[in-house]
């Protein structure tokens, strides 16, 4: 294979070749959503942290739960009943 050759073989896909079907484009996820799935994902790593005795980071995860709870403008599924 030429130079030239390998060089076309690595060049990146022209997007607009190919465009994708209306219903598959993707809209931006919403911030609150993305924030409260933060929130409930930080809150089982924290869990998980604590009962690993990881202070530290327990502590930090909590921090980022509150902070995506706070982002989340209070959205979130309170599944286990504890005010969360």
């Amino acid at each position: 294979m030429t130079r030239k050759a390998q060089t076309a073989s690595r060049a990146e896909p022209d997007p607009d070749a190919y465009p994708l079907p209306e219903d598959t484009v993707r809209e931006p996820p919403d911030p609150a959503d993305v924030a409260s799935y933060i929130a409930e994902m930080a809150d089982e790593l924290s869990k998980m942290a604590a009962t690993a005795g990881l202070e530290t980071i327990c502590y930090l995860l909590t921090l980022a739960r509150l902070e995506a709870e706070g982002a989340s403008g209070g959205r979130g599924d309170d599944e286990d009943g504890d005010g969360r």
